[in-house]
């Protein structure tokens, strides 16, 4: 079994990213880290540091639309593709920003060089193939980040297990695309007991402990997989390609999820 690269400092830190604005029919405004669409029956969004939602018919999105136009930026076509991000929303810095248009390989830069990060990632708007492989300074494959043709808003994990050390990131796209990367301490924290959502991809950090997760998610049957991590290693707590409804056991001590999904998910522990 691998062992864990990194002890994870259990800070608490506010929300990191901030793309777009809610705005409510009552007139308030909500700072949130995704750009949202009006198909969504429920908005999900950063504030303070915690997730929250709201229903989708309390927006504005007249309003909103509006809003959007008087900001745009002067690229037009840029501007459609990445949604641009405040990334030191609630005083969370990026370690770096790295944006781009089409296939390109970057030398990755993390907070630190031996140790484990998070790559909050927006892309892929004309939804084509777009992929991110992470590669070591040997040339070695350190694991493929992203695979899809979807538009891509999620955060990814590196370099989590020892000598896991991602110094270089191919991506292969069609159009523009954002990388940010942060010290793996400003991932999202899950108190358990108690429940936690999310909407793809995403890392969160486990304050506590529990025995037992129950785990909802995958309604558009695509692959959907959860990885636990402890001081012996990675742990494979989920993994389905159906709608996923079921329960799995927790090792003792585990300390980070990482979550791959297309789509809503639900966690509880008791």
């Amino acid at each position: 079994m691998k062992k864990i690269a990194v002890c994870i400092m259990i800070i608490f830190f506010p929300g990191f990213l901030c793309a777009d604005v809610l705005i409510l029919k009552d007139g308030s405004e909500i700072t949130t880290n995704y750009h949202w669409k009006k198909d969504r029956n429920t908005i999900g969004y950063f504030q303070d540091g915690t997730t929250k939602y709201i229903e989708s018919s309390r927006i504005d999105w007249e309003a909103m639309n509006s809003h959007r136009k008087t900001t745009s930026a002067p690229n037009k076509s840029a501007t459609k593709a990445v949604r641009k991000s405040k990334a030191s929303h609630n005083g969370a810095p990026h370690h770096a920003k790295f944006t781009g248009n089409g296939d390109d390989v970057i030398n990755l830069s993390k907070p630190q060089k031996d140790g484990p990060a998070i790559l909050l990632i927006s892309a892929n708007r004309s939804e084509r193939h777009f992929s991110i492989k992470g590669f070591s300074s040997s040339g070695k494959r350190t694991g493929l980040l992203v695979n899809t043709a979807k538009e891509y808003d999620g955060t990814v994990l590196v370099d989590i297990l020892a000598r896991e050390n991602t110094s270089q990131l191919e991506i292969k796209a069609v159009g523009a695309w954002v990388i940010y990367v942060y010290d793996i301490k400003y991932a999202r924290k899950y108190k358990t007991p108690g429940d936690i959502e999310g909407d793809g991809d995403d890392v969160i950090i486990v304050l506590g402990s529990a025995k037992i997760m129950e785990v909802n998610g995958n309604a558009d049957s695509r692959h959907f997989s959860i990885k636990g991590y402890s001081k012996k290693g990675r742990h494979l707590l989920v993994n389905a390609a159906q709608p996923y409804s079921g329960k799995a056991r927790v090792p003792i001590n585990t300390f980070l999820l990482e979550i791959n999904a297309k789509g809503r998910w639900r966690l509880d522990t008791k």
